[in-house]
């Protein structure tokens, strides 16, 4: 069974076990004077007295070993006494030797994985809807107090990578790629006629304001009305090629607007000088400061709305998580192949951690041991120990009781 936890209850059990253990060498030390004093005849008198004798040594002897364990016996300067002060280094270097290697190995943990079923029953646990959701809850509020405290750093950090991207795409491919997917896919002549509608409405909407311009750089010496009819001649010529455009599918004008397509795709894949021009082009944008402006302006607003999520009960987002949470739960419990892979790289993470960082383990053990006062750290273990170790004191007594018993026998025999 488990000792008292509480310091105050430890204290008072090795009272206790010492009153029983002093108990016991009184009893002894008070039959042997008896008999010493009563000088009783008789062969049973012998055998008592020997029996007594060899138990109080025996009692003494494991009071002397126990006391010497953590003080002085009798505050005398005895070499080899006090152990527990005197060796408070090594007793913590040895300490976190035995740690490291028979808790922290990866043997160890893989053999407590496998003997305790630990993978299995996590994953059942997890695969309960109501425990996902703790655990997505938990995580959750944990990560965005992280968030909170190094939101500045985690938005330049995703900014930097996103500017990366714009660097390092391809560009020019992927123009290539688009613009020849554009001329040769099925959606060419729909997005003509699509543009041809649009630039139609566009002409006829804005034809006043057109006008003004058209009108505004005209010659001195040229006519107004002339300047007008003019206008209203190109206009209608504009919007008849239009027309003309979108209601004829064998159009010239679509197989030349083909051509130029498929041209500007062949220069963007093989034309240096145009691949420079676009990779210049990603390079500007990627250093204009409006554009991190607007890139950490959308990476904020997109932070935000997914901590909101997360963050609120009942959430689409919140159910989400919980569902791809019991989704792995139920994956890792029905799987015994996957489960013994989860060991095996748990076992092998912990074997990598202890060997990259066990020393750093060892020092940590042996800090925290250096750091405590010597006589504490033996009134510690005295306390954590004591109790058990006085039942040694008691046994010396018997078992010294049953040697001297032997002993004196043997030699009666023998004489």
């Amino acid at each position: 069974m488990p000792g008292p936890a509480r310091e105050g209850d430890r204290r008072r059990r090795l009272t206790v076990m010492r009153r029983w253990a002093t108990g016991v060498l009184v009893v002894v030390s008070a039959a042997w004077l008896a008999i010493v004093l009563a000088d009783p005849s008789g062969d049973w008198a012998g055998y008592a007295r020997a029996t007594l004798e060899a138990s109080m040594v025996g009692a003494l002897a494991d009071w002397f070993a126990v006391v010497a364990l953590f003080r002085r016996p009798l505050g005398l300067p005895i070499p080899h006494t006090a152990i527990v002060v005197a060796r408070k280094e090594q007793f913590a270097q040895t300490l976190a030797i035995f740690f490291r290697e028979n808790f922290l190995s990866g043997a160890a943990v893989g053999e407590r994985l496998r003997t305790s079923r630990a993978v299995e029953r996590a994953a059942t646990w997890v695969a309960e809807p109501e425990h996902a959701t703790r655990i997505v809850r938990e995580v959750a509020k944990r990560g965005a107090g992280a968030f909170d405290d190094h939101r500045e750093q985690l938005t330049g950090a995703l900014v930097g990578e996103l500017r990366q991207v714009v660097l390092r795409a391809p560009a020019a491919e992927v123009a290539a790629t688009v613009v020849r997917a554009a001329a040769s896919g099925r959606g060419f002549d729909e997005a003509v006629d699509r543009g041809c509608t649009a630039a139609r409405r566009a002409v006829v909407e804005h034809a006043d304001e057109m006008e003004e311009m058209f009108i505004g750089e005209r010659p001195w010496w040229l006519p107004e009305m002339v300047q007008h009819r003019l206008f209203e001649h190109l206009v209608e010529r504009v919007l008849d090629g239009l027309d003309a455009v979108a209601d004829d599918p064998t159009h010239p004008a679509r197989s030349r607007l083909r051509l130029a397509l498929v041209e500007l795709a062949d220069r963007l894949e093989h034309d240096s000088e145009l691949g420079a021009r676009v990779k210049a082009f990603q390079q500007s944008l990627a250093d204009d400061p409006r554009v991190r402006e607007a890139l950490t302006r959308i990476v904020d607003d997109n932070l935000d709305r997914l901590r909101s999520e997360v963050l609120t009960p009942g959430s689409a987002a919140e159910a989400r998580l919980v569902e791809v949470a019991a989704a792995l739960g139920r994956r890792v419990r029905d799987d015994p192949a996957l489960q013994e892979r989860i060991e095996r790289a748990i076992e092998a993470a912990v074997t990598e951690g202890v060997s990259r960082f066990g020393a750093d383990v060892d020092a940590l053990v042996t800090g925290t041991i250096s750091r405590w006062d010597a006589a504490r750290t033996a009134d510690q273990l005295e306390l954590l120990l004591g109790p058990d170790l006085q039942y040694i004191r008691i046994n010396g007594a018997v078992v010294g009781a049953l040697a001297g018993l032997l002993i004196y026998s043997v030699a009666r025999v023998v004489g």
